[in-house]
């Protein structure tokens, strides 16, 4: 007898569903016979579920089994009552059941078998279509070439994936399904996962997300690949006289590429579903269903391994992710568990000086954020693997995004009261979340009251002119916010990488108070020099000559606290701050537990993540460098003493 080593049984009022005639062949019949052009098709009438109940219902749900089984699919009329005609479409490749070219008829049960032999599919796409890294001339100096390695099937994991529909004649959907099924335990799909659960004291998270190739690798319309877009950048550059060579050494990862476009033009339908796994081989489903996904980050969208971004929408389906996937420890300032997100982020951390650990800002933001410093807002995360297709991609960490729905739920404002300014490249901020006021087209409008501020005042050194300034932004936000990243060491801040948020109008609330405050993300290159006074050296090769005492800096987050830092009481509050960090944040104790905790993590998992992108580093390297990050920290405080000394 079959038995699901993820046990998920379901009892439900059913009736088994045949919209055709007699199985052909693996359950299904080819869509040959069917007109395509279902009408109505737009008009989504969501997941169909009633008191928790689903509309179609699978005789076995997403999970490990320990062989080959067959599936079967029924209506749960409780729920939903479909005229008799109507069809459950499916795929087994990860694209979309309504639309798919590949899509089958429902007619009896399907055969989920072991692909974990399979030829790869999207693992085969060539690097040099994907990526601008390992490139180089070719011998004869006439083109570039990719030397990275394409790996082999037996290097890339495999899982069987499903997505169904059900469609009325009407073209009226009634329920959709997206499902995971891996052959074997847990062991035999993740290398490790035994000694990685045993640290991290918890199961691990899988992310399968399911989409049409052609959405993620076709040369037009492809949000994964270099396409039609950096094909115009290399045309343009060879007809203004630009070599090979010179090609292969200028900054090509910021070329307009199809992967480094933005905005809803290049968001893509998707499906995600997100199970855990633990060595007992028991797991959970904590999400499946239809979404949005887009390329997400900087520099790291031109990398092979790259980092996505996923939407709920009410037009996929459901407008939010709703499940305490980060544990019900993660909570608002009000206690309240986090439980429902707009937006999630799934991230390779790619970038840094200790990249190939794969986990460099979660730990360190993890580590501060277990402080007490409720007036800056942090990103959590979660240790997961992704698998693409069915294809296993590799290492990743579940993100919260800063949206407005994230700051209402954290800090219990009005959503619609949130703006939040990003670093755009050296400019003064883009505005990331809110709206501008009708008629605005200012995009720093939301700034003009520090702008006034900064034009009435050179500096902060009377108490009655930081007491006014206090009116406009939260100085324990700034102090915090700016010793942490100073202690850490980040490289590429504040150039790049601050955020500031605030209400645009005074809610009368702690946090609803209209004031600046900072967020905190990104800390991918942290680390280094433990001798670097980041308080003189940052900004300095951007052309800021004070470092972060320079009040002349245009960009609004460090401007704000140079300012602040031109007052003795603000001063040395800051200096005590960051000698606070050394004694009771940054001790070797907590440096030893949350190291050990995260290269327990996560060493496990890095063979088969470097089998998978052979090109991108090795498990031995990323030993390295989490030895090498660890030991800065410890030598850190040896400097912290003289640097804030110093001011």
């Amino acid at each position: 007898m079959k038995k699901c080593l993820a046990c998920f049984g379901l009892v439900m009022t059913a009736v088994i569903f045949t919209a055709c005639s007699p199985d052909k062949g693996n359950g299904a019949l080819s869509d040959n016979s069917v007109s395509d052009n279902i009408p109505g098709l737009s008009s989504y009438a969501g997941n169909a579920e009633i008191d928790g109940e689903d509309g179609l219902v699978l005789s076995d749900r997403s999970g490990f089994y320990p062989g080959e089984f067959d599936l079967t699919v029924s209506i749960n009329r409780a729920v939903m009552d479909p005229p008799e005609n109507a069809v459950i479409w499916y795929t087994e490749d990860g694209s979309d059941p309504l639309t798919s070219e590949t899509r089958l008829q429902y007619t009896g049960p399907i055969t989920v078998r072991d692909r974990r032999n399979d030829e790869n599919v999207c693992a085969a796409v060539e690097p040099g279509l994907i990526t601008v890294d390992h490139e180089t001339v070719s011998e004869d100096g006439v083109t570039v070439i990719n030397t990275a390695e394409i790996p082999g099937k037996e290097d890339v994991d495999k899982c069987s994936v499903l997505r169904m529909a059900c469609v009325g004649e009407d073209g009226r959907i009634y329920d959709e399904k997206n499902e995971v099924y891996f052959m074997g335990s847990a062991d035999e799909h993740i290398k490790g996962i035994s000694d990685s659960c045993s640290y991290a004291v918890s199961d691990l998270a899988i992310v399968s997300i399911q989409m049409d190739y052609d959405d993620l690798f076709d040369h037009e319309k492809g949000i994964y690949v270099k396409g039609a877009i950096f094909d115009s950048e290399v045309e343009e550059f060879y007809e203004n006289g630009g070599t090979p060579e010179e090609m292969v050494n200028s900054y090509r990862s910021h070329w307009y590429a199809n992967y480094n476009q933005r905005g809803k033009d290049w968001e893509r339908p998707a499906a995600v579903t997100v199970i855990t796994a633990s060595p007992m081989g028991t797991s959970e489903i904590l999400l499946s269903q239809n979404c949005g996904i887009r390329i997400q980050g900087q520099q790291g969208r031109s990398a092979l391994q790259k980092s996505f971004r996923i939407y709920a929408r009410k037009q996929y389906g459901k407008k939010s992710f709703d499940y305490p996937i980060f544990g019900n420890s993660y909570e608002s300032v009000s206690g309240n568990v986090m439980d429902s997100f707009d937006k999630l982020i799934i991230k390779s951390d790619y970038n840094g000086l200790y990249k190939n650990t794969k986990c460099t800002d979660m730990l360190l933001q993890d580590m501060i954020s277990d402080w007490d410093m409720e007036n800056v807002a942090f990103q959590e995360s979660r240790c997961c693997i992704v698998y693409l297709n069915g294809e296993y991609w590799g290492l990743y960490g579940i993100r919260t995004d800063f949206d407005d729905e994230w700051f209402a739920s954290r800090y219990g404002v009005d959503k619609d009261n949130v703006i939040l300014y990003k670093d755009k490249d050296g400019t003064e901020g883009k505005l990331d979340v809110g709206e501008l006021p009708e008629g605005v087209s200012d995009q720093y409008y939301y700034f003009n009251d520090l702008k006034e501020f900064f034009a009435s005042h050179e500096d902060l050194k009377s108490d009655e002119d930081f007491n006014e300034f206090s009116k406009l932004v939260d100085t324990d936000s700034f102090l915090n916010y700016f010793a942490a990243e100073v202690w850490v060491n980040n490289n590429d801040w504040p150039y790049h990488n601050w955020s500031m948020w605030r209400t645009i109008e005074d809610e009368g609330s702690e946090y609803g108070d209209g004031r600046w405050r900072m967020a905190l993300y990104d800390l991918d290159y942290c680390g280094g020099y433990a001798d670097r006074d980041t308080i003189a050296d940052a900004m300095v090769s951007d052309g800021i000559e004070g470092g972060l005492l320079d009040t002349s800096v245009p960009w609004m987050a460090p401007k704000c606290f140079a300012y602040l830092m031109t007052n003795d009481g603000f001063r040395e509050a800051y200096k005590e701050k960051l000698i606070e960090m050394s004694a009771d944040l940054f001790t070797e104790e907590n440096v030893e537990y949350y190291f050990d905790k995260y290269k327990g993590t996560y060493s496990p998992l890095w063979e088969q993540q470097y089998n998978r992108f052979p090109s991108e580093g090795s498990a031995e390297e990323a030993d390295e460098q989490i030895t090498k990050l660890k030991w800065f920290m410890l030598d850190r405080p040896a400097y912290v003493w003289p640097m804030q000394d110093r001011l």
